[in-house]
C-alpha cells in the first residue's frame, strides 16, 4: 500500500480530523468519528473524492474489512459540503430473494 502523509489538525468527539496525501496527488480532510460505528467523511475540496480515493481512506481506515457507502432515495440527500461518508464496524441488513441477510462490516 502506498505511504501517505497523515497530520491530526483537530479532535472529534471519539476520533480526529485529518488531513492525509492521497495517490492522485490530491488532499483531503477525513473525520473519523468511532461514535457512530466506525464513520469517516471525506472532503477533497469543490470536487467529490473519487473511487480510488475512497478506496484508499477504506484501506487506511478500515484494512479489508467490509465497510459501506449509503446511496439513499433523493428525497432523503443532505448536501452541505462535497463529502462523502464511509461506515465500518456496523450491520447492513441486505434483501436477496425475498430472504433477509445481515452482515457485519
Amino acid at each position: 500500500m502506498q505511504q501517505a502523509k497523515t497530520k491530526l489538525i483537530g479532535k472529534y468527539r471519539k476520533g480526529g480530523v485529518f488531513v492525509i496525501d492521497l495517490p492522485t496527488g490530491r488532499t483531503a480532510r477525513i473525520i473519523v468519528s468511532g461514535e457512530y460505528q466506525g464513520h469517516v467523511s471525506v472532503y477533497t475540496g469543490e470536487i467529490l473524492p473519487l473511487w480510488s480515493e475512497m478506496e484508499f481512506i477504506k484501506q487506511k481506515t478500515f484494512g479489508d474489512n467490509r465497510a459501506y457507502q449509503i446511496h439513499p432515495e433523493k428525497a432523503e440527500y443532505v448536501n452541505l459540503a462535497e463529502v462523502l461518508h464511509i461506515w465500518g464496524g456496523c450491520q447492513m441488513i441486505f434483501f436477496t430473494n425475498g430472504e433477509q441477510n445481515v452482515r457485519s462490516a
